[in-house]
């Protein structure tokens, strides 16, 4: 069977590949071409790597929701010892169920710290006022763990999302989720800002507040479900809500 490469590539110490001249394709003693150096990660590298994009599209969820504005309060759920920490997850989406058939609105953004104590929540929300009383009562019943603190946020919502994001999730021991409601935070928003910082460099902060204005009018459009994947500057009634006219490149549906 004939040989086709011209290369054979060869494992070099440092994570890399770099060609090996072939003697059967007459081509040892010549410079070998850069575009057969192929770049290799190892197994830990790639993890590591994935790690890092995933906190910091989460982060960025975060600070986005925070960004939308409304009256915020920050809420901490705890556990009892005899509680499963298997179950926190489930346990939060069943109390904001209750808060919802309650009070109505309810939107969150929850980070869940396993290592902390017997598990817990830490979480920003905005909706209807909850008495402490009643929310007690209802965690009381999922967690066994009555006490219950909910304090009004008085700060800008990117000094918010910068002490969430410090205290709350990036020094945080053992392991930790984020969670957030549809109705606040929609997929898609981490491509929309690399791609605006790319595009308009001084005015990135401006621009992204038209941006988070312009979906925050657009919320009702999906009941409560959750948004479309395709979100972005081709959406005509955000460039409306702009007041400006932006141009579109419709190849790129700046997906998530």
């Amino acid at each position: 069977m004939s040989e086709d490469l011209a290369y054979v590539l060869s494992p070099l110490e440092g994570g890399s590949q770099v060609p090996t001249e072939d003697m059967r394709s007459g081509s040892a003693g010549g410079s070998p071409s850069l575009d057969n150096y192929v770049p290799k990660l190892t197994a830990e590298e790639v993890a590591y790597r994935n790690r890092k994009r995933k906190r910091k599209r989460a982060y960025q969820r975060i600070k986005s929701g925070l960004a939308i504005g409304g009256c915020l309060r920050f809420i901490t759920l705890t556990s009892s010892p005899d509680s499963d920490p298997a179950r926190l997850g489930r346990d939060l989406s069943n109390l904001v169920k209750r808060i919802r058939r309650k009070y109505g609105k309810f939107e969150y953004v929850a980070v869940k710290v396993l290592g902390e104590g017997y598990g817990v929540i830490h979480i920003i929300a905005r909706g209807a006022f909850i008495p402490q009383r009643e929310l007690s009562k209802d965690w009381k019943s999922l967690r066994n763990a009555p006490i219950v603190d909910i304090r009004a946020i008085t700060r800008t919502p990117s000094r918010v999302g910068n002490y969430i994001i410090s205290q709350y999730v990036s020094n945080q021991k053992g392991e930790t989720r984020l969670s957030w409601s549809w109705s606040w935070v929609y997929r898609g928003f981490c491509k929309v800002w690399s791609i605006y910082k790319k595009t308009f460099r001084t005015c990135t902060v401006s621009i992204w507040e038209l941006h988070l204005q312009a979906f925050k009018n657009s919320l009702n459009e999906w009941g409560g479900k959750p948004p479309p994947i395709d979100l972005g500057l081709d959406r005509p009634d955000l460039r409306y809500e702009f007041g400006f006219s932006l141009p579109v490149n419709r190849n790129n549906r700046f997906l998530s």
